[in-house]
């Protein structure tokens, strides 16, 4: 079985009306990822639900699940078979950040994802105006940029990897004073003990 179809079985066994219409949606790279971590039991499946392995609370529900979820669900999966980290290290809806990676104790790896490629560039432009003026972040605020710059700037990761299913770029985070500065890298390292 392909693992297209594997992957539109999975959402007309959960949800008979959804599968069929959105499954197209997807891209190979999420498909594949994905049926890795179900296989794997990384991500595990119980009727109406997705639970991932790592993360204590509530599983996700099939039917309040957005669409954003599954590029986590396959970033999360890469970060996993493809880079290597232990998924304990990988922490999903962490705080103001959709994945941060731990290494030693310490944020290392920040990742957000976006369901649209220019998503991805508004955010990108957002994060970089708020770079060097960085405030404190109002309980309510809607400025995701303004978040995502707070959090770089509080825990202070060495690395920022931000996807769509599509898209995929990898920085590194240089901290300059109050502020910091984004630097496009070829990809984000692969997990390596120490």
């Amino acid at each position: 079985m392909s693992d297209r179809d594997w992957f539109e079985s999975l959402f007309i066994k959960a949800a008979d009306h959804f599968g069929k219409i959105h499954s197209k949606q997807f891209s190979d790279w999420e498909t594949g990822l994905i049926k890795r971590a179900v296989e794997g039991g990384l991500l595990k499946l119980d009727k109406d639900k997705i639970s991932v392995s790592t993360k204590k609370d509530s599983p996700y529900s099939m039917f309040t699940i957005n669409r954003e979820y599954f590029i986590q669900f396959a970033a999360f999966a890469s970060l996993v078979y493809e880079y290597d980290y232990p998924p304990e290290n990988c922490l999903i809806e962490y705080n103001d950040m959709d994945i941060m990676v731990e290494k030693n104790g310490k944020p290392f790896i920040c990742v957000e994802t976006k369901v649209r490629d220019s998503e991805i560039d508004s955010l990108l432009k957002g994060i970089n105006k708020c770079s060097n003026s960085v405030a404190p972040v109002p309980v309510n605020t809607r400025n995701d940029a303004l978040q995502k710059a707070n959090y770089l700037i509080k825990h202070k990761p060495d690395f920022f990897w931000i996807l769509s299913a599509n898209k995929r770029l990898a920085f590194s985070v240089n901290y300059l004073g109050a502020g910091f500065s984004l630097s496009p890298v070829d990809d984000i390292p692969k997990y390596k003990k120490g």
